[in-house]
């Protein structure tokens, strides 16, 4: 949700706000759309934040966005911001004064492990602030009863793939228990949510759940577009967002999930879902509010309600189309492949020259081993270590052990758990031609064979 808490208290903007703006008109709109009279300074004072917002007004300097000149590897601004700009008006007010008060979610960090069908790729989200509480709400004259959070996202490139930027994308649907006390989704009470939602349509796929953005913006991710509540990410970059949905102070058995998403977005546009993390809260019959779940459920890849929120976000004329990537990355087995790298002479470092490139061909290698790993069971690596037919064999013997346990040693150093690997030197070589080319080692993708039949062990 766009946030209620920031600097221009706007009610008409916001995703989740109780408000919508009719459009082409100054009315606004409770969630019983039951007519909430405005006076017209208040309106003139709308347009006004409106046009800070969408970047037609620059206002004050003390009013802008704090940002740096930093940009992604396309050129792309990334959008610098901090907890100050944020944590403005009413929002402020409440921290400093303890209505909004720290969660026991706050600092906590949840990874989703092996995405992108790679062992070891993880992507983390680390709940850095985590309110709860009421807090004013100026522009509606009323308190609002939500949380604040401040999501912090990483991932290791090295690992992961390299991402121009890192764009962050997420889903809301509004729920509320039923008799039962089940917990089922609600009517976000507003014809553009509802529009988003599915919600006049019965056979609607994750009916309910939306891009979550706001009304009068058709971008669908939380970045370079106003209201900035977002920081872009890179390989060297954190992505985070900052976030206060909320329901009125009055309001009992009401709430809202949402999965914020970590998009991956290539040199070229393409973009990827890496991973996700379901949070929300809720709003009981006694007016006590807490975070549900009360520790964020974090997994790789796109959800089935993102799929089915962006398939009716790009569906909608005037929207910015998401153009995500939904194909599964799957695991890959690498049976019985073998890649080299090659060493300089009389040494164990990694030869890199105008011919020989060890170190992109050991990156290949060990993208080769995150999918094989995943895809294979008993996953086993075998580091063939070779040497030149140069000097002493015995010499060379030990060398080419030398060379096979570096490798080993630099794969455990990345992850690569020790068990899985096994050292095999072959001493001096003369395969490959010209001799320099025997300095080597093969790395060997297979697995352990169990014979059969077997005696089980109890």
């Amino acid at each position: 949700m766009r946030s209620f808490g920031r600097k221009k208290d706007n009610p008409v903007q916001h995703e989740n706000s109780p408000f919508f703006e009719k459009t082409g008109k100054k009315d606004f709109f409770n969630t019983n759309h039951s007519l909430v009279q405005t006076k017209c300074a208040e309106c003139e004072q709308e347009e006004k934040l409106q046009k800070k917002e969408n970047g037609r007004d620059n206002g004050p300097k003390g009013n802008s966005i704090q940002k740096k000149d930093l940009l992604s590897t396309n050129g792309q601004p990334l959008i610098q911001r901090d907890d100050a700009s944020f944590e403005t008006g009413g929002l402020a007010n409440a921290i400093a004064s303890g209505t909004m008060t720290p969660d026991g979610l706050t600092g906590q960090t949840v990874y989703a492990e092996n995405c992108r069908g790679l062992f070891g790729c993880r992507v983390g989200f680390t709940f850095e602030k985590a309110y709860k509480g009421t807090f004013a709400y100026g522009a509606a004259g009323t308190s609002v009863k939500g949380v604040y959070v401040k999501i912090v996202s990483d991932y290791d490139h090295k690992i992961c793939g390299n991402c121009d930027s890192i764009r962050l994308i997420q889903t809301v649907r509004n729920v509320t228990k039923n008799r039962s006390g089940n917990m089922e989704t609600a009517d976000p009470k507003d014809d553009t949510r509802r529009l988003r939602s599915g919600w006049s349509d019965p056979n609607a796929p994750s009916k309910g759940w939306r891009v979550d953005t706001l009304t009068t913006l058709n971008n669908p991710f939380y970045d370079f577009t106003a209201p900035y509540d977002s920081q872009v990410g890179s390989p060297t970059q954190s992505a985070i967002l900052w976030d206060t949905p909320g329901d009125w102070a009055t309001d009992t058995n009401a709430g809202k999930e949402f999965q914020t998403f970590f998009v991956c977005e290539g040199m070229l546009g393409d973009k990827k879902t890496i991973a996700g993390v379901n949070w929300g809260y809720y709003i009981d019959d006694a007016g006590d509010i807490s975070f549900r779940p009360a520790t964020p459920i974090p997994f790789c890849g796109p959800s089935q309600e993102l799929k089915d929120a962006v398939k009716r976000w790009d569906a909608i004329p005037g929207n910015t189309p998401a153009n995500i990537d939904f194909a599964e990355e799957n695991p890959v087995s690498h049976e019985g492949e073998r890649m080299e790298v090659w060493f300089n002479f009389n040494s164990t470092d990694l030869r890199n020259d105008a011919t020989i490139h060890s170190d992109l061909n050991y990156s290949l290698a060990s993208h080769h081993i995150r999918q094989h790993i995943m895809a294979t069971f008993l996953p086993k690596i075998i580091i063939h270590g070779y040497a030149s037919v140069d000097g002493d064999a015995t010499y060379n013997m030990e060398l080419s052990k030398k060379r096979a346990e570096s490798i080993q040693a630099k794969l455990i150093a990345e992850g690569i758990p020790a068990f899985m690997i096994e050292v095999v030197p072959h001493g001096a070589n003369s395969d490959k031609s010209p001799r320099d080319l025997n300095r080597r080692v093969e790395i060997e993708m297979t697995h352990t064979a169990i014979p059969f039949p077997f005696k089980l062990p109890f």
